[in-house]
């Protein structure tokens, strides 16, 4: 959350008259990128944690700006009440239309980071999760034979015998 501080803090410099909406597009409040090994951070817990940031989102909706959260995949399941309850005013929507602009966040038309709750009906976690959570155990950027690795590992969990390597090498 720390950019969106720094953007608060530029459009506390710039005239409130001058901006009418604010549009978060998601993946603000990241509960993925979390070493597989640990126990990912609760939304409670990244909250409290960022009560600055969310105290100046309250500050830009009082100044009289629009203020649009859209859920990204990494907080899908973020509840929309904790959040309005968080920033008073601010307005969950599914997508932000205004005049010729149009921003949604992409997740929902990709293959690995759709909620899929048909292979985990609980939480609905896509296959993108997991694979944020390797990433971040790599403790490293990731080149893509890491990946491909990475994604052998994973299939090969679900089927035991699928090497993506030896496909495409």
């Amino acid at each position: 959350m720390a950019f969106v501080l720094k953007l608060l803090s530029v459009l506390h410099l710039a005239r409130s008259n001058q901006i009418k909406d604010l549009v978060l597009l998601g993946d603000v409040f990241d509960n993925w990128v979390c070493p597989a090994e640990q126990v990912p951070p609760s939304y409670d817990e990244i909250m409290s944690a960022n009560l600055e940031e969310l105290d100046r989102l309250e500050q830009a909706v009082k100044k009289g700006i629009n203020v649009f959260y859209i859920h990204g995949n990494h907080d899908y399941d973020l509840p929309k009440a904790l959040l309005e309850n968080q920033v008073p005013g601010l307005q969950v929507i599914a997508a932000y239309k205004s005049g010729r602009t149009h921003a949604e966040h992409g997740h929902l038309h990709t293959l690995f980071n759709n909620p899929d709750y048909l292979n985990d009906p609980g939480y609905g976690r896509p296959l993108g999760y997991y694979i944020s959570r390797l990433y971040a155990s790599s403790g490293h950027a990731m080149s893509f034979s890491d990946i491909v690795s990475t994604l052998d590992d994973v299939i090969g969990s679900c089927f035991n015998s699928v090497h993506i390597d030896r496909v495409i090498n």
